[in-house]
């Protein structure tokens, strides 16, 4: 048995002897024990000991070498910490009344962190918190990240004194809905502050916050040398992590594009710094230890300079990885830097495996990883040919990074947010080397910039040549057909057997690769089908009521795919809700059409609430009050109704209805 799998899945036996890679699994399936199927989870015993239990069980997975041992102690040990997290928050949250939102003003005392970012109308930034003080607890909330929105920026890097609000992150409200807690948390913030009032406010002057301005002022001061204001927003948030300034036009055509990861820090610019200052170092006389040292210290700095952004921890982890064993000389195996990137991280925030810019960044790393070389080895006959040329070679590489990626963050994205772009498939081949480009001259502006403004101004001109080239090569996604795939919510088993295909053309030998794949994907072909007519025979009527800032709203899903949405708040307004509130539901319910629309018939602009509706989902009826005014609510949709082609029904009297003997009703309540 061992033998034949030894002999036909080579990769699956080398994946299981990396310590770090299968650590890593482990640890993250104990968080998702923890998370999904232990949702009430409580710590009965004292906090430290929860604590001292997860570092005995790290100590035993590091020293012990059977992988057994190892593994299961990594598996306990993630579903520890969900529990220490979810207890150290109780108790934090506890001093804070932070079963609701606090109603009476208190004081924030502490450090500003990051620099304040303008968003709708107002400044956030991240204060680590002395204390937050209550008129009945005391002080609370001491060392933790606070997100502060305030009317006025503060002093950054500074010390900050104010009075407002405290509220705790909301848990997700709705199936498939926006999940504050998990955001916020996954990021290190235990609340939101809206500042009321500034009392104090002064500048730290330690020499770490004065290098850190001092640095951020340069940089600002170079990329003023970039005149078009939406490339040096792109600059800026690609180096400085700061995307306020990115214009809704940019964000979109990048986003549709598929092409939205260049905008956010990630393991490209890390890259790119790295063989930046790595080839720099080349013009002094220092020999290969010396400038790795360098080269990790200048990384390093960077990740603090900027922050602990998971995207950029993973890189920089697996980027010092790589160059410490070329440091001493060792073989080095990426599937570990990856699984030792995993592991630091998740043991910071374990909250972060939840979201989709974890999931994205180590999916997309480790298909790259895995998939990589085998296209290349599928490749290498061609670019052996009499035809095959260094450009080309390049061309091939670039092309089988850019598939790989794809591959590997898929069903992620159609998970998440129901669509994958085609059109950056090939597009990022380009967008990859344009960004590179641009990166490589605004370092060199950097440097320049120390000697003579007009000397970076003239280096800037390859950065601004670069970006405006990167905009109209996005700005084309608009005018290609097909350039983006809508796709419904990807159902557990087809993400399952995705998997499965995948894993079994990674894990076959050279020789049977090709027979081994297509009976993966012909038994994937399979069950897809019987698994979604098992759905289709479903006679389950299910309920979901919405919650929403805007008013109530209920979402019908009939036996026979049609859908409903009855407005049950005491205002309902559907184009407030549609985006984060409706849109995954609908995401939700594949091959259904919208059948009906209830609304109450009191929306101060109706049309407005009704468009996204009729744009994206054309339902055959929308019904509206029995009201004989002059200016009804009927006639005020009418232009509307005429414009889709939907019909107009009144009601005259309340409507209730009663479920057929032999079907069962599932009815989803979310919480306040």
């Amino acid at each position: 048995m061992v033998e034949n799998i030894k002999n036909n899945l080579p990769g699956m036996i080398h994946m299981l002897r990396l310590p770090a890679f299968t650590g890593w699994i482990c640890l993250s399936s104990g968080i998702v024990i923890g998370y999904y199927f232990l949702p009430g989870l409580k710590s009965i015993v004292y906090l430290r000991f929860v604590f001292l239990s997860i570092l005995a069980l790290f100590i035993a997975a590091v020293l012990i070498s059977r992988p057994v041992v190892r593994n299961l102690s990594l598996l306990i040990c993630g579903i520890l910490l969900i529990m220490h997290q979810r207890s150290g928050e109780r108790i934090a949250y506890a001093h804070c009344h932070a079963a609701r939102a606090i109603e009476t003003t208190v004081k924030l005392s502490g450090t500003v962190a990051s620099p304040p970012v303008p968003s709708y109308g107002a400044y956030r930034f991240i204060v680590r918190a002395d204390s937050i003080s209550t008129p009945e607890n005391g002080s609370c909330m001491k060392g933790k990240s606070i997100l502060c929105i305030s009317e006025k920026p503060p002093v950054s890097p500074g010390k900050i004194l104010c009075r407002g609000t405290f509220t705790t992150p909301r848990p997700q409200m709705n199936p498939g809905a926006y999940d504050e807690y998990a955001v916020l948390r996954s990021k290190g913030v235990w609340g939101k502050f809206y500042i009321e009032r500034i009392l104090e406010d002064s500048a730290c002057k330690s020499p770490a916050a004065g290098l850190s301005r001092l640095l951020r002022n340069h940089s600002l001061a170079a990329l003023s040398h970039i005149r078009n204001l939406d490339n040096r927003a792109i600059l800026q948030a690609a180096f400085l992590g700061e995307r306020h300034m990115l214009t809704t036009t940019i964000k979109k055509i990048f986003s549709e594009a598929g092409m939205y990861h260049l905008l956010a820090i990630s393991g490209l610019h890390v890259a790119i710094i790295a063989s930046f200052i790595y080839t720099l170092l080349f013009i002094f006389p220092l020999n290969k230890a010396a400038k790795t040292i360098i080269t990790l210290v200048f990384i390093w700095s960077y990740l603090f300079f900027i922050g602990f952004i998971p995207s950029l921890f993973r890189a920089v982890v697996m980027i010092s990885v790589f160059l410490s064993s070329m440091l001493f000389q060792r073989q080095n195996q990426s599937l570990n830097s990856l699984g030792l990137a995993g592991i630091f991280w998740l043991f910071l925030s374990p909250s972060s495996l939840v979201t989709p810019g974890f999931q994205l960044s180590f999916a997309a790393t480790f298909a790259i990883i895995a998939l990589t070389p085998i296209f290349k080895e599928i490749i290498a006959p061609v670019m052996r040919t009499p035809t095959g040329s260094l450009s080309l070679g390049l061309v091939q590489n670039a092309a089988c990074v850019m598939i790989a990626g794809f591959i590997g963050t898929a069903p992620i994205l159609a998970c998440h947010f129901g669509r994958l772009s085609l059109f950056g498939l090939a597009s990022n081949i380009v967008s990859v080397l344009l960004m590179s480009w641009c990166m490589y001259s605004f370092f060199l502006g950097l440097v320049f910039q120390l000697v003579s403004g007009a000397a970076a101004w003239a280096i800037l001109r390859i950065s601004e040549i670069s970006l405006s080239s990167l905009v109209f090569l996005a700005g084309l996604s608009q005018k290609t057909v097909l350039s983006t795939l809508k796709v419904s919510c990807a159902f557990p088993e087809i993400i399952a057997g995705y998997a499965g295909v995948v894993a079994v053309f990674i894990w076959s030998s050279k020789k049977k690769r090709i027979r081994f794949t297509v009976l993966a994907v012909s038994a994937f072909l399979l069950i897809v089908p019987c698994g979604l007519l098992v759905r289709r025979l479903d006679k389950t009527l299910h309920i979901t009521f919405f919650n929403d800032r805007a008013g109530l709203i209920a979402g019908i899903q009939w036996p026979n795919r049609k859908l409903w949405l009855v407005g049950t708040g005491a205002r309902t307004a559907f184009s407030s809700s549609y985006r984060m509130v409706l849109s995954p539901w609908f995401r939700r319910c594949p091959h259904s059409s919208l059948d009906a629309v209830i609304p109450l018939g009191n929306e101060k602009n109706p049309v407005h609430s009704l468009e996204p509706l009729c744009t994206n989902h054309s339902p055959g009826n929308i019904y509206t009050p029995d009201n004989q005014r002059k200016n009804s609510f009927g006639n005020v949709i009418s232009p509307l109704a005429k414009e889709f082609n939907v019909s107009l029904k009144k009601v005259r009297t309340q409507t209730r209805f009663i479920p057929a003997p032999s079907c069962t009703c599932s009815i989803l309540c979310t919480t306040q």
